[in-house]
């Protein structure tokens, strides 16, 4: 019984062990990634995204490009690295500061307006960033970007469902569904604006009519 009660002891204190050196690395890989997250970003801003080097990035972060290449495989990946970091902060602060008594429609717009607002920081940078969305290079980058993207359908899906709940919408309606319609319309007007295809006040003017548009059709019907 004794012997037993030791090993016991031991085996405790062995978990306890790897816990507290578990806890340390995952602290000091959340510290290097942080490091390089500014890093990156101080330097996309300063030379440009295109002139900008992992060489360069790893020496601002203070790192080896060994250790650089744990985190991101290419530059391109940097990017995406600073962009899911910044974008749940933006994310976080729209939904979080919605207008609790406005339609789904002025919703949407106050959550699309605040993204656009993040991109208008740094042009250059959003157009980089667009064209890397549309060819992630690799399936550990691709799996966070849809664990993100999930993440926001499901954010709009809530407020659908508030509004159904408030009577401005079929009750019946696939809210996932609608969901991604929605973010699909304002990502593909953010990929016309970046891409130049239209201006920023062309995009400005298309937006709501084409959210109101999506949504007229799933009203309830009166009497």
């Amino acid at each position: 019984m004794n012997s037993s009660s030791k090993v016991s002891k031991r085996e405790v204190g062995s978990l306890e062990s790897i816990q507290i050196s578990g806890g340390r690395r995952e602290r000091q890989r959340l510290k290097t990634r942080a490091k390089i997250t500014r890093a990156a970003r101080t330097l996309f801003a300063r030379k440009g995204f295109d002139a900008t080097t992992t060489q360069e990035i790893a020496a601002r972060a203070d790192i080896g490009t060994g250790t650089l290449f744990n985190y991101a495989k290419t530059k391109e990946d940097l990017l995406l690295l600073v962009f899911r970091e910044e974008m749940d902060v933006v994310v976080g602060r729209a939904f979080a500061t919605i207008p609790g008594k406005a339609g789904l429609l002025d919703q949407l717009l106050h959550v699309f307006d605040a993204f656009i607002a993040y991109h208008q920081r740094d042009v250059e940078i959003a157009h980089a960033l667009i064209r890397q969305l549309s060819s992630v290079n690799t399936p550990e980058t691709r799996d966070d970007i849809i664990v993100f993207m999930r993440g926001l359908v499901g954010r709009i899906s809530e407020l659908i469902r508030n509004a159904q709940v408030r009577g401005e919408l079929r009750s019946h309606l696939p809210r996932g569904i609608l969901a991604h319609n929605l973010f699909s319309i304002y990502y593909r007007l953010l990929q016309e604006w970046l891409g130049e295809y239209i201006t920023y006040e062309q995009y400005v003017a298309r937006i709501r009519p084409a959210l109101e548009l999506q949504l007229r059709g799933l009203t309830p019907h009166r009497a």
